[in-house]
């Protein structure tokens, strides 16, 4: 399935499920999971959640989230992703999560000399329907520990 495909049929189910969904858009300016900027615009979507974007067959979910409000209980639940990386806001291309000599203290102490903390998950972009069911229980499990996730529909980043 092309990327753009599968970002609509995801557009569609997240709609049909009552979530917030922005228009689709083809964005510059991504990453890949190396650090690499990616030369080709890809798809997007922006939720009251995350953006998720497709690119070489991968779906991506990024939360952008206030620092004060992350919890040791959180990155617990939200660890057990194997693609997951948590990085800053300002200097996002170094990963935070996972770490070699992992401290949460000192996690906690860099995440919150910025604005922002962002989460990014990424998975296989098999089938929507697959994505969908991540994207529902991740953001229950934001909104059950209390995270203050930022709304990108209607936040103003400037």
């Amino acid at each position: 399935m092309k990327n753009s495909d599968f970002i609509k049929k995801l557009k569609n189910l997240l709609e049909e499920n009552h979530q917030e969904v922005g228009d689709l858009e083809f964005t510059k300016g991504n990453y890949d999971t190396d650090g690499k900027l990616i030369d080709n615009a890809i798809p997007t979507i922006t939720t009251d959640f995350c953006e998720i974007g497709c690119h070489n067959d991968n779906c991506y979910f990024t939360v952008i989230m206030h620092p004060n409000s992350f919890t040791e209980t959180l990155l617990s639940q939200i660890k057990i992703y194997d693609k997951m990386h948590i990085y800053g806001f300002k200097n996002f291309l170094e990963d935070l999560y996972p770490k070699r000599c992992f401290s949460y203290k000192e996690f906690d102490e860099k995440i919150k000399k910025d604005d922002y903390v962002q989460i990014q998950f990424n998975f296989e972009s098999a089938e929507p329907k697959n994505s969908l069911k991540k994207y529902l229980s991740l953001k229950e499990d934001f909104i059950h520990n209390n995270a203050k996730v930022i709304n990108q529909i209607t936040h103003n980043f400037k």
